[in-house]
């Protein structure tokens, strides 16, 4: 029992290279995994991954810049940062992976008085 434990537990933290898990959740009963690495270039590069219990991927979409995922509702929520400097939500089902919604959000910078 406890292999396999340990080899469900390891393919639900394997991630493709050069990918490494920044971040990684449980959603009703679902494994959401966010990765992420730094190509020689300078570009940062996102992806993220919905597994079930076993340890199959359902689905995954490749982002840019991860700032952080949450759950709401059903649905799970995440901040990125494009390589040109603009911030977007985007939400997607839980379920299927369908993006359900994308909008860029403006952040505000303190000015000085």
């Amino acid at each position: 029992m406890a292999v396999l434990t340990t080899l469900v537990l390891g393919s639900a933290l394997s991630v493709p290279a050069p990918y490494e898990v920044q971040e990684m959740q449980q959603f009703n009963g679902k494994t959401v995994i966010l990765a992420a690495y730094v190509s020689p270039d300078a570009v940062g590069h996102s992806l993220l991954i919905v597994r079930n219990g076993a340890g199959k991927t359902l689905w995954k979409q490749y982002l840019g810049w991860k700032y952080h995922i949450e759950s709401v509702n059903k649905n799970i929520t995440v901040r990125t940062v494009r390589p040109d400097r603009r911030t977007f939500l985007r939400v997607f089902d839980l379920q299927t992976g369908e993006k359900l919604g994308e909008r860029e959000v403006v952040e505000a910078t303190p000015t000085q008085p």
